[in-house]
């Protein structure tokens, strides 16, 4: 999915209102190796576009799988199927 032609369509959307910028930030923190936190850390502009997303694409998936730790601290998985 190109991410122009969703933000596009769906520009009155508010869960997307700031999907580009968080995802950048949330690449860089990745990359930076720290924690990401949207409302405490915001990089610069110029970090920001020193982004490159190849060919402008994410991608959907049929299941969300998702890895945590139990309250016993036992390692488990989730799945859910959209």
């Amino acid at each position: 999915m190109d991410i122009g032609m969703l933000l596009a369509s769906n520009v009155d959307d508010p869960a997307l209102e700031s999907f580009y910028r968080d995802l950048q930030g949330c690449m860089l923190s990745r990359l930076l190796d720290r924690d990401y936190d949207r409302d405490e850390l915001d990089f610069s502009l110029k970090k920001r576009r020193s982004i490159r997303i190849r060919k402008n694409r994410i991608y959907k998936h049929k299941v969300l799988r998702v890895h945590y730790t139990t309250y016993d601290m036992r390692r488990s998985t989730d799945s859910v199927n959209p």
